[in-house]
């Protein structure tokens, strides 16, 4: 049922912008845009909080770390997150103050950060497709927090927005698609050396694209140049690695488990 209300918050951003183009609306494309990219910014939420923490937590008990040294997960800190990211995007479609969702942003940003904290992202490093999964939540608590920032006027607000989309949902998104792909597939969920490459790759193509948002105008066009390339790198990287996992038939035995 909740997805349907993060599925049904997105239908109607999608719809504030048709509704602009039709002319039956002044400047609601904008806020339609943002809507939709918060809404994705909840299923993230949500869905990256159930899933690191329980594939750290596997990985860590195949490894034969002691149960004390698993990631913790609070439940006021998890219903905290639940309420702000779902809050985000409907305050957003709504006319108010832009100070509200900032701090709604600033705020799960940083709720964002405590999740992280406790779910032992050091020691997933050693797992480059698992750590992919902390990366991409930190760098979609980084853009929240930036974007929050951004409404009081202490940044760039779409540069904010870069690091959400590009960092944040792009990043999750690789991570979880490189797990489906070794997983369904009945193959070990390690990824190879260039997609580990890629995950940092996709990271460092957000931070750039904050770096050309706010630095001089004069490095604008040949920073966008290398991050088009650098984004286009990625999934190119992406394709090339994992295409025997998604044409070839699936490997017989356990595979990933």
């Amino acid at each position: 049922m909740m997805f349907l209300l993060i599925l049904a918050i997105l239908w109607t951003g999608n719809l504030f912008m048709h509704l602009e183009w039709m002319q039956l609306l002044e400047d609601s494309a904008g806020t339609g845009v943002r809507a939709g990219l918060f809404a994705l910014t909840a299923m993230i939420v949500v869905l990256g909080g159930r899933i690191t923490p329980a594939f750290t937590r596997n990985a860590m008990k195949r490894e034969g770390v002691a149960e004390s040294g698993w990631p913790v997960s609070a439940t006021p800190v998890e219903r905290g997150s639940l309420v702000l990211s779902l809050a985000l995007p409907v305050l957003v479609l709504l006319p108010v103050p832009a100070a509200l969702p900032g701090a709604c942003a600033l705020t799960l940003g940083l709720v964002q950060a405590v999740r992280l904290a406790r779910w032992r992202g050091l020691w997933a490093l050693r797992q480059p497709i698992l750590f992919a999964l902390h990366l991409g939540l930190g760098m979609m608590g980084l853009g929240l927090v930036l974007w929050g920032l951004a409404a009081f006027g202490a940044t760039s607000e779409l540069a904010a927005l870069h690091i959400i989309g590009i960092g944040g949902v792009g990043g999750m998104t690789l991570a979880v698609m490189s797990r489906a792909a070794l997983g369904h597939s009945g193959r070990p969920l390690v990824a190879p050396k260039a997609v580990s490459a890629a995950y940092a790759l996709l990271a460092l193509t957000a931070l750039v694209r904050w770096l050309a948002e706010v630095t001089a105008p004069d490095s604008y066009l040949i920073l966008m140049a290398g991050i088009s390339l650098m984004w286009a790198g990625v999934f190119l990287v992406f394709v090339l690695s994992f295409w025997p996992a998604l044409t070839q038939p699936r490997l017989s035995g356990s595979g990933a488990g």
